[in-house]
């Protein structure tokens, strides 16, 4: 493979992971809104499950770690290809 082919294979790999990290944001945003609201809708005084409550707050501490999870391994995956884009800006900027 050539160096512009390694070039772009970087950078494609790097569009894919900032836009699958995005994704993740996007849809942890989504479910901890739900479940909010669903912890916060448990405290009104006509709902007698206290037990769903609890659930709800159980079910956000664990999205929120898993979610933290998978964030910590986009990050390491697009500081790599970071890094490879990094090589062949500094290889680019030596062959002028």
């Amino acid at each position: 493979m050539t160096d512009e082919e390694l070039r772009k294979q970087a950078w494609d790999f790097f569009q894919m992971q900032a836009g699958q990290r995005l994704t993740t944001i996007n849809f942890y945003i989504a479910i901890s809104s739900l479940l909010s609201t669903g912890l916060a809708a448990s405290f009104k005084t006509d709902i007698d499950l206290p037990h769903l409550g609890i659930a709800f707050g159980l079910l956000l501490i664990l999205f929120s770690f898993i979610f933290w999870k998978l964030d910590q391994r986009n990050r390491d995956l697009i500081q790599g290809a970071e890094a490879s884009l990094k090589f062949f800006e500094s290889k680019a900027s030596l062959e002028d």
